[in-house]
């Protein structure tokens, strides 16, 4: 049965999926996608016992049109913590444009002690974000540009 992600909450760290044939809709932790679900993709849930595998449909997998990276979890958090007012994290995931706006904020903005403040917030928010997002084996996550 094609079921569909209706929400992905990384707080919590739970995905709604729904079936609109009989109007059903289940929880499910991160853990259990073998990838990084995201709203509207079409899924296959199988389950054995009580453990469950939720993967992207085959006939319905589909490339996103936004522009995406593969990226190390781990490495791109550690830049996001110690780096990220000068957006390197962002250059690492090859989101330049947003990487530029960082490193210019940064620079130019620096005298008012506030932006550099507000930016650094803002990493530590991505890299706990992208810490707790559901990785490959070897901890790389998807990162998709939002422009």
């Amino acid at each position: 049965m094609i079921y569909k992600v209706l929400q992905v909450d990384m707080i919590k760290g739970t995905a709604t999926i729904g079936d609109d044939a009989s109007g059903t809709m289940e929880v499910h932790p991160l853990s259990d996608f073998k990838y990084t679900p995201n709203i509207g993709d079409a899924v296959n849930v199988y389950r054995q016992g009580t453990e469950t595998m939720i993967l992207l449909a085959e006939d319905h997998a589909k490339e996103d049109d936004r522009p995406s990276q593969k990226v190390n979890r781990l490495v791109y958090a550690l830049l996001a913590f110690f780096l990220g007012d000068l957006g390197i994290h962002h250059f690492y995931a090859g989101d330049s444009a947003r990487g530029v706006k960082y490193l210019l904020l940064s620079i130019f903005l620096s005298w008012t002690i506030i932006v550099p403040i507000v930016i650094w917030f803002k990493c530590i928010f991505q890299g706990v974000r992208v810490l707790s997002m559901p990785s490959d084996p070897d901890g790389n996550v998807i990162l998709y540009h939002n422009f």
